[in-house]
């Protein structure tokens, strides 16, 4: 069981996880959504037989990271700037002052990211203006928060040092620049992860998302570069350039129904408004359980789509 409780003017808003063991015969695994505001019941999605499981992230890039040559990895390694270099390579400017030059680059360089930068998108937005930044304001608006929680949960904010308090402001991308005019992909470049959609925490998707865009970036390339016919440079950069574009056109929707949704999601647990608080406790709480359910349940082949159909979809080209 997971609880992940949210402060609010009021009372803390809590989202219970009830997992039980999943059973060759047998699959009662379900999410529990309970408003403390509220004496109504919890509401309760099934999982349906879906398969649930906890992983640390620290194991699964260990995992990944064996999966590569000893030294592909380059930790502490900032990009500074990118421009053109002989043929369509681009060179990488780390702020080590090393320079790398690569024939395909994937920009997974976070929400501040320098490809993104490069390919046009604009800085995600803050979804929160005003953030207090002081540790000793912020520790004291956390412990006003929970002046309901137990003697255990206070006892562990009253010892907790200034230092170890950070402010993080929640940011994400504008969802009409991912749907409509923003850039995915240009010539050889690309991005993923927090650089293609950073977005609010309250699907639990974010991770999970940078992974599908891994799925479906690998299965492009590999389309684009595995075919037998490449006879020049051109050729196979003129590849990887329409497989990227192809990459852009499967993530784009995905990319905006997620942003939205979290966005859309968080507005509603978190605000303060009366009748937003009636109509979340009395009737959202289910549909909201079943939503963040859906949003996971992402097949990668299944929404695999032709460019015809996805720029039917989103009424472009890239």
């Amino acid at each position: 069981m997971g609880v992940l409780e949210e402060p609010n003017r009021n009372k803390p808003f809590s989202f219970c996880y009830k997992l039980s063991l999943v059973l060759p015969e047998s699959s009662t695994c379900s999410m529990v959504m309970a408003s403390t505001f509220s004496d109504k019941p919890p509401s309760e999605a099934p999982f349906k037989g879906l398969e649930v499981r906890c992983l640390q992230r620290r194991l699964l890039l260990e995992t990944l990271a064996k999966e590569v040559p000893n030294g592909t990895i380059r930790f502490s390694s900032k990009v500074v700037s990118i421009d053109e270099s002989e043929g369509h390579f681009k060179r990488l400017h780390l702020a080590d002052g090393t320079i790398l030059k690569t024939k395909v680059l994937i920009g997974c360089d976070g929400v501040n990211s320098v490809v993104a930068k490069w390919l046009g998108l604009q800085k995600p937005a803050f979804a929160e203006e005003g953030m207090e930044e002081d540790p000793i304001k912020l520790k004291q608006f956390v412990a006003n928060e929970l002046e309901d929680a137990s003697d255990e949960m206070k006892s562990i904010i009253e010892n907790t040092s200034l230092e170890c308090i950070i402010s993080s402001p929640l940011r994400y991308r504008k969802p009409l620049e991912l749907l409509l005019w923003g850039n995915i992909s240009k010539g050889n470049v690309c991005v993923a992860g927090d650089a293609l959609h950073p977005m609010t925490p309250d699907l639990g998707q974010g991770a999970c998302s940078a992974m599908e865009d891994g799925v479906i970036l690998a299965r492009c390339l590999g389309e684009a570069l595995l075919k037998p016919g490449v006879e020049d440079d051109d050729e196979e950069y003129k590849r990887i350039e329409m497989g990227l574009k192809k990459y852009g056109r499967e993530r784009r929707w995905r990319s905006f129904d997620l942003v939205t949704t979290a966005f859309m999601v968080g507005f509603v647990l978190r605000n303060d408004g009366k009748m937003i608080r009636y109509l979340r406790d009395k009737f959202l709480l289910g549909f909201i359980a079943w939503l963040l359910l859906r949003k996971a349940g992402f097949d990668c082949e299944k929404h695999m789509v032709s460019g015809t159909e996805s720029d039917r979809l989103v009424g472009r080209t890239d």
